[in-house]
Order: structure tokens, then sequence, then C-alpha cells
């Protein structure tokens, strides 16, 4: 009975604890104000740059959360996350985002995993590679021809652009 009672103790304990997690779909303005929300909440761990723009203009934004962001230390460990490769992957980029709040609200409430975290590696952050594909995936426009020619003009979304088309007389490229 004791066994029972501490294991429904832990999950109630589990469930109070944890943040309220909300997946939306946010569209690029939206995306560009959570990184900017999260960098002002934790502004001396963390860094908004572009890596370059879209076919379209839109900048291509990484947060970057570390110690001393915008600083190289040698030989400390660096990882990159990025997400929306494609303009149809959505999770991908919304679990970014949601890493990076994460982040953010478990150093300022000094959770010592992510203390550490923050102080041993640096952590860049790219929720979308691929903005413009998701803004004309997310105004579900029906034609292939569009969705062909962003992702043909993205770089790094080149992969499997053939399989993502169902409209085959524009598999053609």
């Amino acid at each position: 009975m004791s066994g029972l009672l501490s294991v429904f103790l832990h999950l109630f304990l589990l469930c109070k604890l944890a943040a309220p997690v909300t997946f939306r779909h946010r569209r690029y303005d939206d995306l560009v104000r959570t990184l900017y929300k999260v960098h002002n909440e934790c502004p001396h761990i963390t860094r908004v740059y572009s890596v370059g723009r879209s076919v379209k203009g839109r900048h291509l934004y990484v947060l970057e959360f570390s110690d001393y962001p915008g600083i190289h230390e040698p030989l400390e460990p660096e990882v990159k996350y990025v997400g929306n490769m494609h303009g149809n992957e959505v999770l991908g980029r919304e679990l970014l985002l949601q890493l990076s709040e994460f982040l953010c609200e478990e150093f300022r409430s000094a959770n010592p995993r992510i203390l550490r975290l923050v102080q041993d590696t640096r952590i860049h952050i790219m929720p979308s590679m691929n903005p413009d594909g998701y803004e004309v995936a997310a105004a579900q426009v029906p034609s292939c021809a569009e969705h062909r020619a962003i992702l043909r003009d993205e770089v790094k979304a080149r992969r499997n652009v053939s399989s993502r088309c169902h409209c085959k007389k524009y598999n053609k490229v």
C-alpha cells in the first residue's frame, strides 16, 4: 500500500511541478517574438543572431545559450539544433521553441542541471531553416508548384523534394 501511495505522490508532484506545455503553430512573426521574448527574459545567457536570409528575405534566426553568449570558448562543446527544414515540418520548429523557453525558465529557477548545461555547453537553436516554406504550408496553399519553387530555392531544403509533393507533373525539376 505504501508503495502505491509513494507512486501517487510522485506523480502528483510531477504534475504540479511540470510547466504546462501548449503547442500552437507560430507563424514567422510569432517565432521572432518568441525568440526575443526568451532573450529578454534571459539576456545574460542568450543571444539572438541571424545566419542569413531566406529567398523571400526573412532572417534565419538562431538563439544561442551560453554563459558567455557570442564568445567562442575553446574546448567547450557546442551543439546546434535545426528545425523546419521543409515547409510542412512544424513539430521540430515548435519543439525547439519550447526547448528555448524551458532552458530560460529552468535557468532562472536555478535548476542545477540546466545551470551546468549552460555553463559547460554552447547551444545554438535554429527553429526554422525554411521560414518561407513554412509560411506557404501554414497558409494551406494547395499548389504544389509554389511549395516546390520555395523548396528548390532553399539551399538546405533540397532533400526528398519529390517525395514531399503529390503533384506528379511538378516533380520534374
